[in-house]
């Protein structure tokens, strides 16, 4: 049995930053920790998935402070240890001078605040939850311990069930009572629509469908995307993959819809918006699932190219351009870039003159240890299915060696078209199809549009299985 409520944990993701925000407000953050093993503690931000250092402290008698004259931005920071291992996460709120005493042998149990109520509250709701959580944790040993009959397992998950829903209700009532507090806003953020219980419950059901759709419809609900402490805390990132990753239909044009109906939201807010666009330019840069590059381009097009992102650094705002506009050409449905290069016998050959069902463009280098495994595998398959699947490979060869290439198509007999990318009547092979490593393979279509890229053998083997 796994219990269903709101259970605290966090990933540390630790990057130093050199400054912090300017303001008017003097901050003055003290602990004592009983039996703390450091000599130096260090405060640190949360903004989306990253961790910022903020201050540095040194320890006397297990004793400490962080004080500046720098206001802090609202949100959750971290308590971290000289080993950059995480402690305790605390609130900066309204106040920004306040102490903290606990002690290491029960961090959160034996914790007491004073100058911030809302770190109090916050730290005894945690309790709290350690306390149920523990309780689930006995009672799921229970249920699985051989002793248990089905009768009896049926109690238990009855007793479980309720702790849920009375953590839940606690939950509620702590948001109603304390509205108006980032502790409010926190609690609430970290809460589930209730469309979710709905679809847990119901995971067979003919309405599934129209079930994940209501919780796709109200995933936000509790989540204020324009409150910019919750950016600076640790559920903003996880929350927001979670929506893109698992509940957005991962269609190119579906995600740039959702991300501009995300933006179009967030734009009230500066530092919301701002890293947002940052964060899904880089996630859909960097995605390795084939298609979402364009995504990346339509970050570009509208944001980096309209003057959207003009907060950016202009160095790498170009440089977003720049990738972006050798990306496009080159994504999923796209008529393939001309290239004419010349065959073993100096004689032209057109990409475009190719007239078989399907086309592989095959990026090698005789000299290449990946290549030397991947060019049998592709061989084996051309030589058994080139003519019921009508195929042909346009083989580019990076190779600057022509003595080497020559000898390796004669001694593997490789009987496709081979050509030679540095001997070219048409623009350069690396910028033109992106290619900066070896091996590369496009899967063009009779009409030369892109079927797929930056994929091998046994992925065209499945894809064009399918056709057959």
């Amino acid at each position: 049995m796994k219990n269903n409520f709101f259970i605290w944990g966090i990933i540390l993701l630790w990057q130093v930053n050199s400054h912090t925000a300017l303001g008017q407000e003097k901050y003055h953050i003290a602990f004592s920790v009983k039996n703390l093993p450091d000599s130096v503690c260090y405060l640190v931000r949360y903004t989306g998935d990253k961790t910022y250092l903020v201050d540095t402290a040194l320890v006397k008698e297990h004793a400490f402070a962080f004080e500046g004259d720098a206001d802090l931005e609202r949100g959750m920071y971290m308590l971290a240890g000289q080993a950059k291992n995480k402690y305790i996460d605390f609130i900066v709120n309204d106040a920004s001078r306040f102490r903290i005493e606990t002690d290491t042998v029960d961090w959160i149990g034996n914790i007491r605040v004073r100058g911030s109520e809302e770190n109090q509250l916050f730290f005894d709701y945690i309790s709290y939850l350690q306390n149920k959580r523990k309780l689930v944790d006995s009672l799921n040993r229970l249920h699985s311990a051989d002793s248990m009959n089905d009768p009896m397992k049926t109690t238990v998950e009855a007793q479980i069930k309720s702790i849920d829903s009375e953590v839940y209700r606690y939950q509620k009532e702590l948001v109603d009572l304390h509205r108006g507090t980032f502790f409010a806003a926190f609690l609430l953020a970290s809460l589930e629509p209730d469309e979710l219980n709905a679809l847990k419950q119901n995971p067979l059901s003919a309405e599934k469908e129209k079930l994940f759709r209501d919780y796709k419809d109200h995933y936000w609900d509790h989540f204020n995307l324009t409150d910019e402490r919750l950016l600076h805390s640790p559920l903003f990132h996880p929350r927001m993959e979670r929506y893109m990753d698992d509940l957005v239909f991962p269609a190119p044009d579906s995600i740039a819809q959702e991300i501009d109906s995300i933006l179009s939201r967030t734009s009230t807010n500066k530092a919301v918006y701002e890293y947002l666009i940052w964060y899904f330019t880089l996630k859909y840069e960097r995605s390795k699932i084939m298609g979402h590059d364009a995504v990346f381009v339509h970050m570009a097009n509208r944001y980096f190219k309209t003057g959207k992102a003009d907060f950016m650094n202009e160095t790498v705002r170009q440089n977003i351009i720049k990738r972006s506009n050798i990306l496009e050409p080159l994504l999923i449905g796209k008529a393939a870039p001309l290239m004419i290069l010349l065959d073993t016998s100096d004689i032209p050959v057109s990409l475009y003159q190719i007239g078989k069902a399907y086309t592989i463009i095959y990026f090698w280098d005789s000299d290449c240890s990946f290549c030397r495994k991947e060019t049998p595998r592709l061989k084996q398959f051309y030589d058994e299915k080139k003519d019921s699947l009508d195929l042909e490979v346009y083989a580019v060869c990076i190779d600057t060696s022509l003595v080497e290439w020559k000898k390796y198509i004669i001694e593997h007999e490789l009987e496709w078209v081979n050509v030679n990318g540095y001997l070219s009547l048409t623009p350069d092979f690396h910028d033109l199809y992106d290619v900066h490593s070896s091996p590369v393979m496009y899967l063009l279509d009779r009409e030369k549009n892109i079927i797929a890229k930056h994929i091998l053998t046994e992925q065209i083997i499945e894809l064009l299985g399918r056709k057959q």
